[in-house]
């Protein structure tokens, strides 16, 4: 059992390129690598060698990290459109079982309301609705909630009503 908890310290990670044993302790020696025991920078008792050898890792382990994390938000973000949305934009608001109950007893229920304006933007992704007071819960809400409102959604005009000589 000791050999493969050896095997899996020395294992490269995909996200550093390097071994735990690597990161942790500057070089990963195993048993086997006992037989053939050479002294370089990275076992060398100098503590000056050590040190500038364990801050270039860390620095390498760190650049590595960042590349992955980039390759995966790029990755996870291709295909995506960036909405922000600005004070005074008008939203319609997601209803949804958790953070309303008693508005959404049934599937065949309608999913939004709204349109409401946004007060105040806090970052990119939260936002505080001007909410009337029959909803009863906090009016800071996460852009996932959110959609735009087009003038041409108004779902609320009477389809039959008049809109004079110019609306065909």
């Amino acid at each position: 059992m000791l050999f493969f908890e050896f095997i899996y310290n020395k294992s490269v990670h995909f996200a550093t390129d390097y071994s735990y044993f690597e990161i942790i302790y500057s070089f990963c020696l195993t048993p086997f690598d006992l037989i053939h025991l050479f002294i370089d920078e990275r076992n060398s008792l100098d503590r000056n060698a050590k040190t500038h050898v364990v801050k270039t890792l860390y620095e390498s382990v760190q650049w590595q990290i960042q590349k992955k994390n980039e390759q995966h938000a790029f990755k996870t973000n291709k295909g995506r459109k960036r909405v922000v949305i600005e004070p005074d934009d008008w939203i319609w608001m997601h209803i949804h079982n958790e953070r309303f109950p008693e508005y959404k007893r049934s599937k065949l229920m309608s999913w939004v309301d709204g349109p409401f304006q946004i007060l105040e933007r806090i970052n990119d992704d939260n936002y505080k609705v001007g909410l009337p007071g029959e909803y009863d819960v906090t009016a800071t809400f996460h852009i996932f909630n959110l959609s735009l409102f087009d003038v041409g959604d108004n779902l609320r005009l009477d389809p039959f009503e008049e809109r004079g000589d110019d609306a065909i």
